[in-house]
Order: C-alpha cells, then structure tokens, then sequence
C-alpha cells in the first residue's frame, strides 16, 4: 500500500506546495517511485503549475462530495507522477456536504482505497486552515510534515499545527497521522530572525513537543522555486545541482529515513503473538 505523507499549516505562504512537487519529483528519482498527489487546498496551485487543463469541479471535491472513483481523475504530469486537481473553490463544498455525513472525517480515507495499490506514495497538499477538511486528512495520512518559515507567525502556526492535531486526537478515536517532523523553509542564516526561530523549533525538538516529528535540515531561501514555477517545471528541471535542489534532496533522503526508523518502531513493539502470527 502506498505510503501518504501530507503537508499541513496553518498559514499560507509557507511552501507547502513547493514541497509537495519537490519531495514527489525526488521520490520518484530516487525511488523509482510511482507517486500521486492529492491538492486539497482551493487555490488549485497545482493544477496551474503543472498546466492540467480540464474544469475545475472535477478534482478531490468531485471524490469526497460526489463520490467520484479516484481513478476517474487522475492526470499524469511526469512519468511515474500523477496528480488529481482539488477541484478549486468547490472543494469548499465539504463542509455543507459533511453536515449530513455520519463520520466525514473519515471520507477521504474510505474513497481513495481505490487507488492505493497503484503508488508508492501518495503526497496530499492541505488548505491553510484547521478545519474538518484538515482533519479528514490527519486520519487519512501516515505522516504528517509540517513546513515553517523564518518569522514569527511561521512559528505560531507550527504549535497551532501540534495543538490541533493535540485536540483532535483527543476527540477521535480513528488513529492518526504521525507528525514526521518541521521542515524550516525560506531560511537565510544571515538574518538573526531566522536564526532564532530556528532556535525555538530545535527547542521543541528538545523538549519533545513535535509528536515525536523532527526538525528536518532547512531549505534556503531562492528565487528558483519562482522561477521553475513559472516554466512549469519541477525545480529539479531546470535548477539540477542548485542549493534548493541539493536542500530537498537532502531532505527527501530524511524523509526516508524517518520513515524506515519508524517501520522498524513499529515491528519491535509488535505483541508477541502478532509478531509469530506475521513470521508465519
């Protein structure tokens, strides 16, 4: 089954999908992973970046509130990347339509089975809010990254990030994505600001308030994200062996790593009995 990895904050503008696009284009580099990605957000910034062209009504918002098969919506963007459009400002929609569901935030997770078999991982790009369509995404997801920029209010948005998943784990007894870690973006070590909020993730790090996530190594701040956005490429494209390129790159090998740490968690603290039931 593929693993799903979703990309939430609180606040826009912090490179969310930057990193859904660079983290996917590295996967499948390193990988050969055949990766999905699942916009969420109703800006539709991937369907404009990657020039999908089709109606915007037909995108995640057909699959959560039309019951639309995953399947039926894909578009192939590179070779062994594929993407499903968020439907745009009908995405929005979700929340009139979940007043009449019994367990909405449990949609998403019961409509993309379909095509779980078909990835390897599946990256989902979340809107900039702490909503019931965030939540549906916590229950849906494996792991969680949360990225961060360089001031103030980029940090605030990572504790409110930690403290809504904090509150609806309480409330909820569905099990829940991990948070794999902070991932510091925009970051110019020249700036005394960056630094200290740098600082402060480590701190949290220390004290053990990232839900057991990390603080990824930071991606520099650069014009070249802009720049491949507007060609409609991958960064890694046209800016190959760049510091950006060379920061995600670093980062996807984290990633992984964490990722591998956590499975090997996972299979020690298995009871006993599941344990020989699983050998067997």
């Amino acid at each position: 089954m593929a693993i799903k990895i979703a990309v939430m904050c609180h606040k826009g503008g912090v490179a969310k999908t930057s990193t859904i696009q660079t983290l996917a284009y590295e996967l499948n580099q390193k990988e050969n992973a055949k990766v999905l990605i699942c916009d969420l957000d109703q800006q539709n910034n991937h369907k404009t970046l990657m020039g999908v062209r089709g109606k915007d009504d037909k995108g995640m918002s057909a699959i959560l509130v039309h019951s639309y098969k995953p399947s039926e919506l894909v578009n192939s963007v590179r070779d062994g990347i594929d993407l499903i459009t968020s439907g745009g400002r009908y995405i929005s929609k979700f929340d009139d339509f979940s007043k009449t569901h019994d367990q909405p935030e449990c949609l998403l997770r019961d409509r993309m089975k379909e095509v779980e078999d078909k990835y390897d991982y599946i990256l989902i790009d979340t809107p900039p809010a702490m909503s019931l369509l965030s939540a549906t995404v916590a229950i849906y997801a494996d792991y969680i990254i949360i990225p961060c920029d360089m001031d103030s209010m980029g940090f605030a948005a990572t504790r409110n990030v930690i403290d809504f998943l904090d509150h609806f784990n309480a409330q909820t007894k569905e099990s829940m994505a991990k948070v794999l870690g902070v991932l510091p973006v925009k970051v110019d070590l020249r700036r005394n600001l960056d630094n200290l909020i740098l600082d402060q993730l480590y701190a949290l790090d220390e004290a053990n308030s990232l839900r057991g996530g990390y603080v990824f190594s930071p991606i520099r701040q650069s014009s070249n994200i802009k720049t491949a956005q507007a060609r409609k490429k991958f960064v890694q494209e046209p800016f190959a062996g760049k510091p950006l390129a060379e920061d995600y790159a670093k980062v996807t090998d984290e990633v992984l790593e964490f990722i591998k740490e956590d499975k090997e968690k996972a299979v020690v603290n298995i009871p006993k009995v599941v344990e020989e039931e699983v050998r067997a």
